[in-house]
Parts: structure tokens; sequence; C-alpha cells
């Protein structure tokens, strides 16, 4: 589990959908009973979805710094496993 924190999304609509279409969704999946914890001494990343889809200024730092923290995590989590 990453650190990640993303901005507030003020603007997400906030409206229930209409009962036809609520009837039509599939159920969400049920929450896990146990969430991983992160280590508090990790240090956070900064990520905007939105900053990267409008390829604001910094985007391109922003998913790199992202993706190779994700990767190297990966790759950490996969060497613990083989021993």
């Amino acid at each position: 589990m990453l650190p990640i924190i993303s901005p507030a999304t003020p603007d997400v609509p906030t409206s229930k959908p209409s009962p036809s279409l609520a009837a039509a969704a599939e159920p969400a999946p049920p929450a896990s009973p146990s969430t991983p914890t992160v280590k508090s001494s990790e240090i956070p990343i900064f990520f905007d979805a939105r900053v990267v889809a409008r390829r604001d200024d910094g985007w391109e730092d922003m998913l790199e710094r992202t993706l190779l923290r994700w990767t190297s995590v990966v790759v950490e989590e996969r060497r613990n496993r083989s021993r």
C-alpha cells in the first residue's frame, strides 16, 4: 500500500443516481476485513490524476515519481516472497 495523497475533489457530483440506474448497477464488492497499514516512516506521494490527465505543469514528474515508487515496492515484494 503506497501512501498516496490526492487532492480533494469538491466538484464531484454528490447526487444519488436515479432509482432505475441504481437498480441496474451491480452491488459494490464487500470491503476487505483487514486494511493494510502504511508505514509511518514512508514519505507520502502527492498524485493528482487531474493534473496528469490535463497534462498541466509537472504532470510527467508526478506520474514518473508515482510509477517508480510503485515499481520499487513491487520488486521488493517479489524478492521477499522468493526467500
